[in-house]
């Protein structure tokens, strides 16, 4: 994952945490929504989404664990 993309990320998610009613689910479904019609928009198969994914999983956990570590 590239540098940018984590702040893209976290961007996403906060805008989406603030536009959304209160429950954290909202944030959650909205932005798998978002991924689901970005990787449709790219004309990928579910195959493809899914390596695709696999290539950027251990890095992007860790992204997510560093932005939500005074969480856990």
């Amino acid at each position: 994952m590239q540098p940018g993309l984590k702040s893209i990320a976290l961007a996403l998610a906060h805008t989406a945490n603030r536009q959304c009613s209160g429950d954290p689910r909202e944030p959650f479904v909205a932005l798998m929504t978002a991924a689901a019609i970005a990787g449709h928009i790219i004309d990928r198969t579910p195959t493809q989404m899914h390596e695709a994914l696999d290539k950027v999983m251990d890095v992007a956990q860790a992204a997510m664990l560093e932005a939500t570590e005074t969480k856990q």
